[in-house]
C-alpha cells in the first residue's frame, strides 16, 4: 500500500436514509428506509428487513482510486457512472 492509500473498513461506509441523510452503515436498524440501487443502476427506497453480521476469515480488496475496501465475495457492490 502507497503512503496515499486509504484502507476503508465496514463500519467507516456510510449508507443514506430516504431523506438523503447519511449514517455510516453498522447504524443501519431494522425498519431503517434506505436509499439502494437496482441491479440496473436505478436508485430507490428499501425497507432493512434483516441485519447479517458475520465474521469471515477471508476477504477480497477492492482498489478504487487512492482507497481499499475490504468486501466479502458474496457481497454485492455497485459502481455507478
Amino acid at each position: 500500500m502507497s503512503k496515499n492509500e486509504q484502507k476503508i473498513a465496514f463500519y467507516q461506509i456510510h449508507i443514506r436514509h430516504e431523506d438523503s441523510t447519511e449514517i455510516p452503515i453498522s447504524d443501519v436498524q431494522l425498519c431503517d428506509i434506505l436509499l439502494v440501487f437496482t441491479d440496473s443502476g436505478q436508485i430507490i427506497t428499501t425497507i432493512t428487513e434483516e441485519i447479517s453480521i458475520h465474521e469471515v476469515e477471508e476477504y477480497i480488496e477492492v482498489r478504487f482510486g487512492q482507497n481499499i475496501l475490504h468486501i466479502t465475495r458474496e457481497h454485492p457492490f455497485f459502481i455507478g457512472n
